[in-house]
Formats: C-alpha cells, structure tokens, sequence
C-alpha cells in the first residue's frame, strides 16, 4: 500500500467523521430547541396568570371593565390605569408574536394568544385604546394585528356579564340533570 493509498483512505475516514459530528450536533441543536420551546410554554402561562391574577384585585379590575365597555366617564386616573393594562396585555402578545416567528411556539400555541386578543379587541374600549397605542409596537406586529382585526370585523367574541349568567345556568342544569340520573 503506497503512501497516496494511506492518504486517501484517511481521507474517507475524516470525511465520515466529519459528517458523524454533523450529525450529531444537528441532533444536539434539534434537542436545545426542544428544550428551549418546553421552558417557554411554563413561563407564559406563569406571565399569563400573574397578569390575570394582579388584574383581579378591585383596584386594577373596576377601572379594567370601564375602559373594556369604552365607558367614556372614566377619570384620568381610570384612563391611565386601563391604558397600562391594556398595554402590558399587548406587549406579552408582541412577545409571544416574536416566539411565533423564531419558530418558539406552535401555530396552536399562537392562535390562542391572537384568538384572545382579537376577543378583547372586538370592543370598543379596547379597539380604541389599539388606536392610540399601536405605532408603538414593531412594524410587523401592528401590521399582523391590523389584518386580523380587518378580518374579525364585527365578530364578537369577549362574553358579557348576560352571556356568563346564560352559560352559568345551562352548566347548573347540566349539572342538576346528571345527578337526577346517578
């Protein structure tokens, strides 16, 4: 065996080295981003909750509902509290918008942020609020929700105090009718 043949058969045995270790790290990519996508979706729902859970209290909730009914008697004060309220609402959207395209949250895990935030945006309170606020956000974004909202037009979807009270007691017969047959 002549020195060329040694050289070309190490030649071959780097190359399938070479291409293992490509493997293997396309393998160990796949995998961080596994990792990565599973750490997002705790950390979103715990942003979502907290947030929920702060727009709870009395505080934070009346002033909340006057801007949601677009009640135009709202102090400066009201005003400035659903303002803020509103915009951290959206800017955890813009966010979860950003995950969306860098491929960090599924087309379902997506949907969900944007089928929300069309439901509170289908008022008037929150749809005017949208307008003041909006050429703060990233191009992109605001465009996004631009064409949504075009195509939700009319479409009310944030359920009503009548519309909860109708749903609370159809769930009360529900329930009323399956212990009647245990």
């Amino acid at each position: 065996m002549s020195l060329s043949d040694l050289a070309s058969i190490a030649t071959v045995v780097s190359s399938i080295a070479v291409l293992g270790s490509l493997i293997y790290l396309a393998l160990q990519v796949r995998q961080t981003e596994r990792n990565q996508c599973a750490l997002i979706q705790p950390g979103r729902a715990a942003r979502t909750a907290q947030s929920l859970m702060h727009m709870s209290e009395r505080e934070i909730a009346e002033p909340f509902l006057k801007g949601m009914e677009g009640d135009e008697t709202m102090s400066p004060v009201e005003q400035a509290q659903f303002r803020m309220a509103f915009s951290a609402m959206i800017i955890s959207a813009e966010d979860s918008y950003f995950q969306y395209r860098q491929r960090l949250l599924s087309k379902q895990q997506f949907e969900s942020v944007v089928n929300v935030l069309l439901s509170m945006l289908a008022t008037a309170g929150p749809r005017a609020m949208w307008r003041n606020v909006e050429s703060r956000f990233e191009d992109g974004f605001r465009d996004f929700i631009n064409s949504r909202l075009r195509i939700a037009v009319g479409r009310q979807i944030a359920p009503s105090l009548s519309d909860w009270k109708t749903s609370l007691a159809r769930a009360r017969a529900e329930i009323s009718a399956r212990g009647n047959c245990q």
